[in-house]
């Protein structure tokens, strides 16, 4: 056997240590990394995921027992060695696929042994340190043999950031160098497809597209190859050949070798190549931990964001790893007692010990001040301060905290990284106090000395109302950084909404074919699924009103393409849903594809977002006993958290229509964000209880402006609310949301023939194309008698089969239709309990309201 010592021996000038490793790691030009990854089998074994040589010892004994009829106890490994070596099908420089291939017959067979084996695997803290070298621009690219998802699953877990993750040849194409995202290549495919690669035949050779994208990457990037023994032809013979040209790997190839570790022959030989070295390490886990302590300044690798959802989860499954357990690293050691120190209710002071203090203040986001390794340059005084500081966000102590820094900015000479980090932390506490216009200038002012922070230019695109300024800070974003598509897909999804909100589209500064455009240009930059721009399409799709069977064929178009990428992909899912329903399959049809996803998924992000899909599926059918089984199902499956407490909250008033159930979840939560708090807002609002839903605006981002015109609608000051609205006309005269809701004001304030004025010249200016605003024009109209023809309501509201149920309700009550009123009614209250309360208020209801049957339903 040829194992480390041996090798040493015989290629002593090919050892290089971690040291040097960490050295050319750290060595880079603007910020870029210099090496990608290759991780291998060995890099799973303390995520619970058996290891080869133990599934070997397995095979061959099953194998053997089969063949040679004796007893398990009169069993020798060496005597089955021997058989095995007579073999014509037994390759012993690669047992595992050999064995492998005798074992499973069918590729079938294979892939649900694979599942199997990582369904239950969990990312360990070696994976944790890797999230956080990716951050840190040390690895942007990881190519992996694996077929389990512990990298992937390790993004949801420890990081905002999403990977591009390609597992087929014919997706590879999607991947760009230039792109920013971090990537992960699945060299020998993924376990949820009957095509991965993992015997002797299906790995000589790599397929061509996945070939010449690792050439690719090989022109730019050195090679560190971690938990990969080599066994396969298909990346070896790869290696050696890109080898022969010194275009490629000009950063060298550093392979990692556990002590006592087998060195096949075709490793051996590739290791006495130039460029290619060899570097000692304990294990995967020690590898990566000495590298992010020296590499990050050993700050603790989960973001203390992540400690509010299912934070001792987490934790308990990284310190309990029994494959860690008795580690005399002390890296992994000092982390272990870190993160267990984070039990502690002092989240904030603790963390502050170890790392950034990040604009995860607000609404858990990951989005650090400054780079990590600047955070060293800081003083002790200086990270006291932030200490403070930090911990007055977390007790809400806005206004305290506030002048904190204002205090600590007007010491400052230097504009140095201390000063732009105050500044920051600054603008989240003026967000907070809703001083936004101080929060927009506090964002300008680290423009002028850091002028290509994307960061800043997103947060300034949505502090501002207007659509010209949104647009104006997002263009600048997209002009620092071209390639990153998730900016060109904000900036079309602003452009969508402002489109759909706006009256009189002639108005509008873009039509439907250059914005239909820029998602073309936005999937060129990025092709994958992650390319939120293939979601907004469907959006462009509706907005253009083409006919159904038109939109059917567009959607499935979409749909098989991206379902080559990724068929669990939770967006995709969804979209395939409402397709499903569009075509009017039987429910029970959609409710299987959607938990056969659920049960092939094995990211826990993912399955929530599809078990919710399924919660929202039950919902939208009528099927509140499936909707209550399902919430026991999943409490009985998981740890939920305050997602799925929203979700609860949301369904039990909206299906079961519980109000005082809903409300109680609602409080019970932990955290929480601008979503929970909108539903709670309105909630408080249904139960009368209006003190509380103004508490709750002051906690909500962003522009308040609809939440303090339903408090004064509530309160039955109209004529306020009127001239608030009338202000924001000023600014936004072709508004949708302000037009309705002006009109709507008018009608409760009894200012019927403003009212008919008002609606006649909006919707003279949009081709009276509004059915809500029409109807509010009826009203007036019938109120200052003006009487509107049977005829015209009918041909308007009720003939027209785009118009939706709530449209034809007030139809029906125009022509005061009692019967179709009361049946309209008890449809929409079963659909959503929510209309109960907003459909009551509504003034064209206000003759039918007389009616007794009417009067039940809605009380």
């Amino acid at each position: 056997m040829r194992d480390l010592e041996s090798l040493r021996k015989e290629l002593k000038n090919k050892e290089r240590t971690i040291d040097h490793l960490i050295r050319y790691c750290s060595t880079r030009t603007d910020n870029n990394p210099n090496y990608s990854l290759l991780l291998g089998a060995g890099c799973s074994v303390t995520s619970g995921i058996e290891p080869a040589t133990k599934l070997i010892k397995k095979w061959k004994e099953e194998l053997y027992l089969e063949e040679i009829t004796i007893s398990e106890e009169d069993y020798d490994p060496n005597t089955a060695d021997a058989f095995f070596k007579e073999k014509l099908w037994y390759d012993p420089r690669n047992p595992y696929s050999a064995l492998f291939e005798k074992r499973y017959d069918l590729p079938r067979q294979r892939r649900m042994f694979v599942e199997q084996e990582v369904r239950d695997a969990k990312p360990s803290i070696g994976y944790s340190y890797l999230i956080k070298l990716v951050e840190s621009n040390f690895f942007k690219t990881i190519f992996t043999t694996n077929f389990d998802d512990l990298i992937n699953e390790a993004f949801y877990q420890f990081s905002n950031e999403r990977p591009l993750v390609c597992a087929h040849d014919s997706a590879i194409s999607s991947i760009t160098i230039t792109s920013k995202r971090p990537k992960i290549i699945k060299l020998h495919g993924d376990y949820l497809f009957d095509d991965i690669k993992s015997t002797l035949r299906e790995t000589e050779s790599l397929e061509d597209n996945i070939k010449n994208k690792f050439s690719e990457f090989a022109k730019d990037y050195g090679l560190i190859v971690i938990g990969y023994g080599g066994n396969d032809r298909s990346i070896v013979d790869i290696l050696n050949y890109l080898l022969k040209n010194e275009e490629y790997f000009k950063h060298g190839i550093y392979w990692c070798l556990r002590k006592g570790s087998y060195i096949n022959e075709d490793l051996r030989k590739l290791l006495w190549k130039e460029r290619v070295y060899y570097v000692e390490i304990d294990g995967y886990d020690e590898l990566l931990a000495e590298m992010h302590d020296k590499l990050n300044g050993g700050e603790l690798p989960i973001d203390s964001s992540y400690l509010d959802q299912k934070k001792d989860d987490i934790i308990d499954n990284i310190v309990s790893n029994k494959m860690l357990k008795g580690t005399d690293n002390k890296y992994i050691i000092q982390d272990f007692e870190k993160l267990k120190s984070t039990r502690n209710k002092d989240i904030v002071k603790k963390f502050f010990d170890f790392m950034d203090i990040t604009e995860g203040i607000e609404n858990g986001s990951t989005e650090k001040f400054i780079e990590k390794s600047k955070l060293q340059n800081f003083n002790t005084d200086q990270r006291e301060k932030l200490a403070e500081i930090n911990n007055e966000f977390f007790i809400k102590n806005y206004v305290f905290g506030e002048s904190v820094i204002r205090s600590q900015l007007s010491d400052i000479i230097e504009k140095d990284q201390y000063y732009l980090k105050l500044l920051r932390i600054q603008a989240q506490f003026l967000k907070k106090l809703g001083k936004i216009e101080d929060a927009k200038e506090v964002y300008k002012e680290v423009l002028k000395y850091d002028a290509s922070n994307v960061k800043i230019l997103i947060h300034l695109s949505k502090l501002y109302e207007d659509f010209e300024s949104k647009v104006q800070y997002l263009n600048k974003a997209i002009s620092v950084d071209p390639y990153d598509s998730s900016l060109r897909s904000q900036l079309i999804e602003i452009k969508l909404i402002e489109f759909n909100n706006t009256l009189n589209k002639s108005e509008f500064q873009f039509d439907l074919n250059e914005i239909e455009k820029e998602i073309n240009d936005s999937l060129l930059v990025d092709p994958s699924i992650n390319n939120n721009s293939w979601f907004l399409y469907f959006r462009l799709l509706s907005l253009k009103k083409i006919n159904k069977d038109d939109f059917v064929i567009e959607s499935e178009k979409i749909i098989s393409k991206l379902e080559q990428q990724d068929p669990l992909f939770p967006n995709l899912v969804e979209q395939k849903v409402k397709l499903l329903n569009l075509e009017k399959k039987p429910k029970e049809e959609i409710y299987l594809y959607i938990q056969n996803s659920i049960n092939k998924s094995i990211s826990s992000i993912q399955k929530k977002y599809l078990e919710f899909l399924l919660l929202d599926e039950y919902s939208n059918k009528n099927d509140n006993r499936l909707l209550q089984d399902q919430f026991i199902n999943i409490e009985n499956k998981y740890s939920v958290d305050d997602d799925y407490l929203l979700k609860k909250a949301e369904l039990t008033f909206k299906k079961l229509k519980n109000l005082n159930e809903s409300i109680n979840i609602m409080e019970s939560l932990s955290k929480k964000g601008d979503k929970a708090n909108h539903l709670l807002f309105h909630l408080y609002l249904f139960n009368n209880q209006i003190d509380k839903a103004e508490e709750v605006i002051k906690e909500i981002q962003g522009d308040k402006f609809d939440y303090q015109i339903q408090i004064l609608n509530k309160k039955e000051n109209y004529k306020e609310s009127i001239d608030l609205i009338s202000q924001k006309l000023v600014s936004f005269p072709n508004n949708r949301d302000f037009i309705i809701s002006k009109s709507y004001c008018l009608l409760k304030n009894k200012d019927f023939r403003v009212a008919y004025s008002f609606c006649n010249e909006k919707l003279q200016n949009s081709n009276f194309s509004d059915r809500y605003l029409l109807v509010n024009y009826y009203i007036a109209a019938d109120n200052i008698k003006k009487p509107i023809k049977k005829s015209k309501i009918e041909a308007k509201i009720l003939d027209d089969k785009n118009n939706s149920d709530q449209i034809i309700l007030a139809g029906h009550a125009l022509l005061d239709n009692v019967q179709e009123c009361a049946r309209l009614l008890n449809k929409l209250i079963e659909t959503d309990y929510a209309n109960k309360f907003i459909i009551s208020e509504w003034p064209v209801l206000e003759k039918v309201l007389k009616n007794q049957k009417i009067r039940q339903i809605l009380n």
